[in-house]
């Protein structure tokens, strides 16, 4: 009596579920909030972001190639908290959680059950609860923006809805390109929705509207740079540097990646796999979850640069559909038993020793590369110290309020030949610019890749400490 009360109190209350899922992305990823650092794309928008609430302009005076809406994203969280590591991570944590609502709401209204749908949304949770869904980098953004948009679409009644749900999706493409795949997806189920009602005449002007709120937040942009004379920048980050970024396709590398994301997501995508046998979904629900199915797929593979966190483009239509599994007459018949509730109590604490053991072991055993740097410079460095973190963590900058000697602040931009290609640097050029200024204190690891500038630095520096592999010089 009491499990039957509480399910039917949650599938009542849209503020219930919504706190069941902020309370369980707030445990789920309590290990974050504390780290410095997680990875390096997260230190490099909070420090760009910084230089621009300086006064420093996107792509001129800080590069990088992401659109401009994930710098924004951090530029607004520091200019109301401060430079504070928990408000961004809290933040993050909010946007999952908020995500996976929306997802609830979605199914629910497309006339899902109560459980499948609130299914999906823990399972949306869960998905971010790996190693590179862990810090605040650019897919917890844009995949909460399609979310939205969709959202908007279905659970509004007015046709503006159109509108609104594409310019969700638009806000989605500057913060990351890849949500035009989502959009296209969506799309294409409008488009084929309304071709087989014999409504397409009727719905073109809805769906042009749907096309025109995606581009306005580019548009806006486009015109923004345009107004300050400074489009050159812009245009380069966004025709240039991505056909110079994509990489020549091998197939073979492409389709072991999306099998390893899969891998990764295995138990999400058997629990999937296992509830198509359930009942049958409402009318086109399958055919939206399909086309998200095949365009994610499609994207994480689109530029042919094989990162981890590009998985996760693949949160919606895996957790849409494993959320189905709780439709299964045999799960329904656990769920019955007396002894089921804590036996899945049960399990949630092991799988929560488990997984505690691998957060404890990695965030609070392994020495933080972050701040032992912090502990060690911190004595070094004053006000009027200046510094080049070469290959080492640009997360210092931050910490220490300095500004970068170079506008390619992602310390991989000028390591890795593709992205050195993708943004046509000189290396030598800039590190001779670099070298030109004397920077106080430099950073190299003991292998740094470019051995002339190490050497050259040695010769007019001397080490003053390391930490992990890295050699701290001070000028001499």
């Amino acid at each position: 009596m009491f499990k039957s009360n509480v399910i039917q109190r949650l599938a009542a209350s849209n503020q219930l579920v919504f706190l069941v899922l902020l309370g369980l992305a707030a445990i789920m990823r309590l290990h974050t909030y504390f780290p410095l650092t997680i990875d390096y794309d997260e230190t490099t928008y909070a420090l760009m972001a910084d230089q621009m609430l300086q006064g420093d302009l996107l792509y001129r005076d800080v590069i990088d190639i992401k659109q401009p809406g994930i710098f924004l994203i951090f530029a607004f969280l520091q200019l109301v908290f401060g430079k504070s590591v928990l408000a961004i991570r809290l933040f993050a944590m909010l946007t999952i959680a908020s995500s996976g609502y929306l997802l609830y709401r979605i199914k629910r209204q497309l006339g899902f059950a109560f459980s499948p749908s609130l299914a999906s949304g823990v399972v949306y949770v869960l998905m971010f609860n790996f190693y590179f869904g862990f810090s605040a980098n650019t897919e917890v953004f844009f995949i909460a923006s399609a979310v939205l948009g969709m959202y908007l679409y279905f659970c509004l009644s007015s046709n503006w809805r159109y509108l609104l749900a594409g310019l969700a999706f638009g806000v989605g493409f500057i913060i990351k390109q890849h949500v035009i795949f989502d959009f296209a997806a969506w799309g294409l189920f409008l488009l084929i929705i309304s071709i087989s009602s014999k409504c397409f005449k009727r719905d073109f002007m809805w769906l042009s509207l749907a096309v025109l709120g995606f581009l306005l937040p580019y548009a806006i942009v486009h015109i923004y740079y345009l107004w300050i004379d400074q489009y050159a920048y812009y245009h380069f980050v966004s025709y240039v540097a991505p056909g110079n970024y994509s990489s020549a396709r091998d197939w073979l590398a492409s389709t072991k990646f999306i099998i390893d994301g899969l891998i990764v997501y295995l138990p999400f995508v058997l629990l999937g796999m296992l509830a198509l046998k359930g009942p049958k979904w409402p009318k086109n629900t399958f055919s939206l979850f399909f086309l998200l199915l095949i365009f994610d797929l499609i994207a994480i593979s689109a530029t042919g640069q094989l990162h981890p966190h590009y998985y996760l483009q693949l949160a919606i239509p895996i957790s849409w559909l494993a959320g189905q599994i709780v439709t299964l007459q045999w799960v329904k018949g656990i769920f019955q038993k007396r002894l089921a509730w804590p036996v899945i109590v049960l399990a949630f604490i092991i799988y929560g020793v488990l997984i505690s053991n691998f957060y404890y072991k990695r965030y609070f055993v392994k020495p933080n590369r972050a701040e032992q740097f912090v502990a060690f410079l911190g004595p070094l460095i004053t006000d009027s110290t200046t510094i080049y973190t070469g290959d080492a963590p640009q997360f210092l900058y931050w910490y220490f309020d300095k500004k970068s000697p170079t506008p390619y602040i992602h310390s991989s931009l000028m390591l890795q030949d593709s992205h050195i290609q993708t943004l046509d640097i000189d290396v030598k050029e800039e590190l001779d610019r670099i070298y030109s200024d004397r920077p106080d204190l430099i950073i190299l690891s003991k292998n740094y890749r470019y051995q002339w500038f190490q050497e050259q630095v040695r010769a007019e520096y001397q080490i003053v400490g390391e930490v992990s592999k890295y050699e701290i010089y001070s000028i001499k």
